[in-house]
């Protein structure tokens, strides 16, 4: 017989069912879907995922979050072989980041149905199942919970470093401001590691203890290496694709692979808000600060790529070399030809990008620094997963 307790339990869960999914759901199945990606060696099921891949990039420029997030729960039960049990709820703290004397509240939805519950059950199969239902989100919501940072007079540092005379303090507690209650954060971060370090950059604002700041209208990340050259400093900037933000290259995108392996190099990664001045906002903030940029790469996927091979084409500085991840253009500057290009796309992307990778191949096919290459099996969303180490391999034989 089923208990009370079980079918009070999952009712709570199901009670909030007319809400909709947002970009936040959106975003943390994307990061378990790009970190899983990396870890399935099998072509076959990476190839099995790719259909929900692809469904979910239709239904997040369609705005139908709810289908998009079912679509990525289905390409990561295809690629791990298993569906996770209470994969189709949300659940979500009410703010990351509260002082000391408030509590965190965590809430839950249910985002879709499941189509895989057997229609006719005996009493003590949907026993069991309920159980073990309850148990998985319950522990859910207590993992979300023990995600919620505590600090004593929250507020009233927070206003302080809003109110430094350092512009990248500010820049900084503006963000970390995302995190309290009424904000929601594009992704969900290490909070409490983040205020650590912000308290220390307060206190010893040198450039390298910044990981996040902004240049006129441009927010970037920032991802230091242990060891650098601040009088010749490499630097790579990844510029993010349409409806995303600055941190999906140190968040997302492969779990952060193209900061990572910048970082390993020695090379510092800055992942800004993505517009074709970005890279140039980037540069300028480097200058002002006395480093002297001794290389830089501009990367970019989807829309991001068009941004950087704008960017190459502008009379700005030109970049040393260029990547561009399934981009969302088919035209190339003539400035290109002299500069190292790798250009990525998968080949089951989207039509249109693919016809726009052919286009660019053929532009580049007699450049003596340009290379093409295909991803297969590979999608939209998981190109950069699939082609940073390739790039970065590129990028090694063309900067030595």
């Amino acid at each position: 017989m089923i208990t009370t307790l079980t079918l009070g339990i999952v009712v709570q869960f199901l009670d909030d069912r007319s809400r909709p999914a947002d970009r936040l759901d959106l975003a943390s199945r994307l990061m378990r879907l790009d970190d899983q990606w990396l870890r399935t060696k099998s072509e076959e099921r990476r190839r099995d995922a790719i259909p929900g891949i692809s469904m979910a990039v239709n239904a997040f420029f369609s705005g139908k979050f709810n289908p998009g997030c079912q679509a990525l729960d289905q390409a990561f039960s295809r690629l791990t072989n298993q569906r996770p049990l209470g994969a189709n709820f949300s659940h979500r703290v009410e703010a990351l980041l509260i002082d000391a004397v408030e509590r965190p509240q965590v809430s839950s939805k249910k985002l879709y149905d499941i189509d895989d519950i057997p229609k006719v059950e005996k009493l003590d199969e949907k026993q069991r199942r309920l159980d073990a239902l309850t148990r998985k989100l319950n522990d859910d919501r207590n993992a979300k919970l023990r995600q919620v940072t505590k600090i004593p007079s929250l507020y009233v540092l927070l206003r302080k470093h809003m109110d430094s005379p350092n512009p990248d303090v500010r820049a900084w507690a503006m963000r970390m401001k995302t995190y309290t209650k009424g904000e929601t954060p594009e992704y969900e971060e290490n909070v409490g590691n983040e205020w650590k370090a912000l308290q220390r950059a307060a206190e010893d604002p040198k450039p390298q203890n910044f990981w996040f700041s902004s240049q006129g209208r441009t927010k970037f990340h920032l991802r230091w290496p242990r060891r650098f050259d601040p009088k010749n400093l490499t630097v790579a900037i990844g510029l993010h694709g349409a409806g995303g933000s600055p941190a999906m290259f140190v968040k997302s995108y492969g779990s952060g692979i193209c900061a990572e392996e910048a970082n390993r190099r020695g090379w510092l990664f800055m992942s800004p808000d993505s517009t074709p001045n970005a890279p140039k906002d980037c540069l300028d903030w480097l200058e002002k600060r006395d480093f002297n940029v001794g290389r830089f790469i501009v990367m970019g996927h989807s829309m991001g790529g068009g941004n950087t091979v704008a960017y190459a084409g502008s009379r700005s500085r030109k970049p040393n070399a260029v990547v561009l991840f399934a981009p969302a253009t088919s035209q190339m500057p003539r400035d290109l030809e002299i500069i190292p290009t790798y250009l990525t796309v998968g080949r089951q992307e989207i039509p249109m990008l693919r016809a726009g990778a052919s286009n660019l191949a053929k532009q580049g096919q007699n450049w003596p620094r340009f290379l093409y290459e295909e991803a297969d099996p590979c999608e939209h969303l998981m190109i950069v997963a699939s082609k940073a180490r390739d790039a970065y391999k590129f990028l090694d034989r063309e900067l030595k």
